[in-house]
């Protein structure tokens, strides 16, 4: 009981307060790279960027020669998870995120998420041709995702940045990671649509939903191809038997004449190679 009252106490005198001058003991730094086609931007709207930051206690500084952007806090952050979303913040400008869409990381309910999508395929075209289906024709996939999810999204390059709450980026993540492993995204677009429709029920929130789910399966096209390649040769097998005793008739019955040595081992070599099929 004493324990608890003096950890009661402990607690009510060392209150995070937003008031607290000096909060943070240490003042924490980050550098982020950026691309060299994003300068230009990052120059253009450098002082907007600033009036964005520094209310929540936060500089920048940038180095252009060495394309950084470094991040430190000051004795004005009150909570030191800004600091953390000023990271993300400058993160996703580097990614190629407008302004307007980036400030909104600020929010305590948005989370974002930067995944590469290069490490999954050694081989380009593959990688282009993957990366084409996620987009999609004039970005139809792209614009169901952000719908079924209420997230934003943005391909740019190697990289997919993300931006929303924390379920739909996981959801996001699953699609993009299967359909780099060459699992087209609308089977996932199909599967959050029924999830949709049942969870607007209420009678169907409590319940499984296994049952009502599509199932796909991968078809594995190497399996067709040996079953077709094995009917094939025991089709020809099955030949070369009936063929076999078709010569071995004719032979006894004496239709067949093989008297020079060069007609019987064109005969021997026909068999030989009728065996080897």
């Amino acid at each position: 009981v004493l324990f608890m009252f003096a950890l009661k106490r402990i607690i009510k005198y060392n209150k995070f307060s937003l008031k607290s001058k000096n909060f943070l003991v240490l003042n924490s730094k980050a550098n982020i790279l950026f691309p060299k086609y994003r300068e230009n931007y990052i120059k253009e709207t450098w002082k907007i960027i600033l009036r964005i930051i520094l209310p929540f206690g936060i500089i920048s500084r940038i180095n252009f020669n060495n394309g950084l952007i470094e991040v430190k806090t000051t004795n004005k952050l009150n909570d030191p998870y800004l600091f953390i979303k000023g990271r993300d913040f400058f993160k996703l400008l580097s990614r190629g995120v407008p302004i307007q869409q980036a400030a909104k990381i600020f929010n305590e309910e948005v989370f974002c998420e930067i995944i590469k999508i290069s490490n999954f395929t050694s081989n380009k075209k593959k990688f282009l041709k993957r990366r084409r289906r996620l987009i999609g024709n004039k970005g139809i996939t792209i614009r169901a995702i952000e719908y079924l999810t209420q997230c934003y999204v943005l391909i740019q390059g190697n990289t997919v940045a993300c931006m929303g709450s924390n379920k739909g980026i996981k959801e996001i993540r699953k699609i993009i990671i299967d359909c780099m492993k060459s699992v087209h995204p609308i089977f996932h677009i199909k599967n959050l649509i029924v999830k949709e429709k049942l969870f607007k029920d209420p009678l169907m929130r409590k319940k499984s939903w296994d049952e009502y789910l599509p199932m796909f399966y991968n078809k594995n096209i190497k399996n067709i191809k040996n079953s077709t390649f094995l009917k094939k040769k025991n089709a020809s097998r099955i030949s070369t038997d009936k063929m076999k005793n078709f010569l071995e008739s004719r032979g006894s019955s004496g239709n067949l004449h093989f008297l020079h040595s060069k007609n019987k081992k064109k005969f021997l070599n026909l068999i030989h190679k009728y065996e080897e099929i």
